[in-house]
């Protein structure tokens, strides 16, 4: 019986979950996984394993292949079990997978660099955003100004967070935080579906059937919406607008980066490669015996190593928990902390000006009246 895309769902997250178990134990100083990033992939360091294990069984039961035999004097080749010889296949596979780690850990090293670039302008945009809703507009210009701020910031707020999480197919907004102000009082670490803005988000985002509309751009949409409320209709919120552009523009190029995946036929080409690779090395460590067991599994560390850093390190929104690559979780929470300060500086930027206010600036009556030597 078919899975449902539910349960296939939940399978999903429950392996995602134990990968990020696993390499939480990169994070420890003591841990080998620490020193070895590579090993901190739990997929990686099964492959390893396997190999090792694969090497064994080949000594163990001496399937090496061709082998030298000296017979007085003379050397001479004899057949094992297997029967041939892959030092030649082996050669033409170290070629290959040189040629094709190299070039997928150099695109790899560029997506990363990009997917940061544009996260990065994404969350600045965001707060450009919330400069200008809170310094275009003054209490005077509709009742609900204040109402109507706080559920654009309880959108804002989330929004670092939510972004990455959909780019890392983990995104569930019942789990999303943000920060409201209630009767002149902010409070944070709130959860995002008990405020008015999660609620409305939500609420788009569960019609047609929820297969339009992820959850940012639910949080967009309903961002212009709450920005017409505050402006009445009006253009005086252009800036507001600007910024808001600006942040879907980066979001739509972080989108591309991240749609983008490598031709079928080259993943096919480098996986069957690496596969046979790992099949055939044993049988061309005949003379170190036992030895070729660990040296396998070094070798398959460097390959395995290369093809994990390529598939991962593209991806700036994973979860990495080993800290063995830059990600964009660092700039996720400052650009939170970043808002929820913006946000509570409403009440100081909405007020307006008193002009006619006398203003009193303390005078020092230590220091004595300067005097001019100069007569006029």
């Amino acid at each position: 019986m078919a899975k449902s895309k539910e349960e296939q769902d939940e399978n999903k997250l429950s392996w995602i979950c134990i990968q990020g178990k696993w390499a939480e134990l990169g994070k420890s100083m003591i841990s080998p996984t620490h020193w070895l990033p590579p090993l901190a992939d739990l997929t990686a360091m099964i492959i390893i394993t396997i190999q090792c294990l694969w090497t064994f069984l080949v000594y163990y039961y001496e399937l090496w292949g061709v082998q030298e035999v000296t017979t007085d004097g003379v050397v001479t080749q004899e057949a094992t079990d297997v029967g041939f010889d892959p030092a030649v296949v082996i050669g033409v596979l170290t070629g290959a997978l040189t040629f094709l780690l190299s070039m997928t850990l150099s695109g790899a090293l560029g997506k990363n660099a990009a997917c940061l670039n544009n996260y990065n302008a994404f969350t600045g945009d965001l707060m450009a955003y919330g400069w200008d809703i809170i310094a275009f507009t003054k209490e005077e210009e509709g009742s609900n100004t204040k109402e109507d701020i706080e559920k654009m910031f309880e959108i804002l707020i989330a929004m670092p967070a939510i972004c990455k999480h959909s780019f890392r197919g983990t995104v569930e907004l019942k789990f999303s935080t943000t920060a409201v102000r209630t009767a002149g009082t902010y409070k944070k670490d709130v959860n995002f579906l008990d405020t008015w803005g999660g609620k409305a988000v939500a609420k788009i985002m569960d019609t047609g059937d929820g297969d339009g509309m992820n959850a940012v751009e639910a949080c967009f949409y309903k961002l212009l919406d709450y920005q017409h409320d505050l402006g009445e209709g009006k253009f005086s919120q252009g800036a507001a607008t600007k910024s808001w552009e600006r942040a879907y523009g980066s979001y739509g190029n972080m989108g591309n980066l991240n749609a983008y995946k490598p031709p079928s036929l080259f993943t096919f080409v480098l996986n069957l490669a690496l596969y046979l690779y790992i099949i055939l090395i044993p049988f061309t460590l005949k003379s170190q015996q036992l030895n070729a067991c660990w040296q396998t599994g070094l070798i398959a560390y460097f390959f395995i190593g290369l093809n994990v850093a390529g598939a991962k390190v593209g991806n700036a929104f994973a979860s990495n928990k080993a800290g063995s690559f830059q990600t964009v979780s660092e700039p996720q929470k400052q650009a939170t902390k970043t808002i929820t300060q913006i946000f509570e500086t409403v009440d100081a930027i909405t007020a307006l000006p008193n002009y006619g206010a006398t203003v009193s600036v303390p005078v020092d009556t230590k220091y004595k009246q300067y005097n001019s030597p100069f007569n006029f």
